[in-house]
């Protein structure tokens, strides 16, 4: 007994049992959770999407954590294929009316491992009514057509959507609209869009649904567009001619931008005054120069007064 006691007591002991001390403090530090015979371990994984369980059907969460960060502890092996995706967090929302809670987060543990830490453990959840309105729906165009080119329509459908969500994120939506790319555009455009709201300064709210999501669009890219006048032309006594009346006195042409430059009228075809009464009005087709088109009419009525043979002598 006085030989243990003794040696118990020796420097060489405690030197050993100072060490030995050490090293197990120092197993348990550096494991990071890792039990001091070091069977099991622990994992961090961050940034996991938080969802709501039991919501009600009238009910969406205005606010609420976005993410948590879930520690799991287990041997080393249930770790193996496990990933971020494989982890949920949720909060249990059943019988909560409108208002602000304050609610404790939860995770489901995969089989094999235990949740050491979920952080944050709690949230404040503001819930509010899901409310809904109606609201047409915009272009938001960008860029310009090829040289010479121009947009002449754009159609869409549906033209008015429902936005839905909470009652806060919805007062904030000031318009719907659709992306239109047209830098470079030579013909027209025909794609499905996808719908997104804005508010009165232009950003993107978040939270809200668009109900349908996307659009079906046809944007008409054609020829430069110019306004002329028309002109009347007649034949066989165009001096009797007392008084014209256009129906429309110009019309909308297109054509290249090369072409355009040069025409400053479009004639009507020739009518023809022999044997006409003093008064008539008739519908004359107009003519366009090679290369050009009508943007709104082909035709236009003309009322004509002719001078009797008495005033014209």
């Amino acid at each position: 007994m006085r030989t243990r006691t003794k040696f118990t007591k020796s420097p060489a002991f405690l030197k050993i049992l100072s060490l030995f001390l050490a090293l197990i403090l120092w197993f348990f530090i550096a494991g990071e959770g890792e039990d001091v015979w070091g069977t099991q371990v622990r994992y961090t994984y961050s940034e996991i999407p938080l969802h709501a369980r039991g919501l009600g059907e009238d009910l969406a969460v205005a606010e609420a954590e976005e993410s948590v960060d879930i520690t799991l502890q287990g041997f080393p092996q249930a770790f193996d294929g496990l990933t971020p995706a494989d982890l949920e967090a949720y909060i249990e929302l059943n019988g909560l009316e409108e208002g602000r809670h304050e609610v404790r987060i939860r995770a489901d543990a995969p089989a094999g491992l235990s949740i050491v830490r979920i952080s944050p453990s709690t949230t404040e959840v503001v819930l509010e009514e899901m409310v809904s309105k109606q609201i047409s729906v915009e272009s938001l165009q960008r860029g310009t057509p090829a040289e010479g080119m121009m947009l002449h329509q754009v159609d869409f459908d549906p033209e008015e959507v429902f936005v839905r969500g909470p009652r806060r994120n919805v007062q904030e939506v000031e318009k719907v609209v659709f992306p239109l790319d047209l830098e470079g555009a030579e013909e027209d455009l025909f794609f499905t869009a996808t719908l997104y709201a804005l508010d009165a300064d232009g950003n993107q709210v978040e939270g809200v649904d668009i109900i349908p999501s996307s659009v079906e669009i046809m944007a008409e890219i054609g020829f430069s567009e110019e306004r002329v006048s028309i002109v009347p032309q007649f034949t066989n006594n165009g001096d009797s001619v007392k008084s014209i009346t256009l129906e429309y006195t110009e019309v909308l042409i297109r054509a290249p931008q090369e072409v355009l430059a040069g025409i400053d009228s479009i004639n009507t075809e020739t009518i023809d005054l022999s044997g006409r009464p003093t008064q008539f009005t008739e519908e004359v087709p107009l003519v366009f120069p090679d290369g050009v088109t009508s943007a709104d009419r082909e035709a236009v009525y003309v009322q004509i007064l002719l001078y009797e043979e008495e005033e014209e002598s």
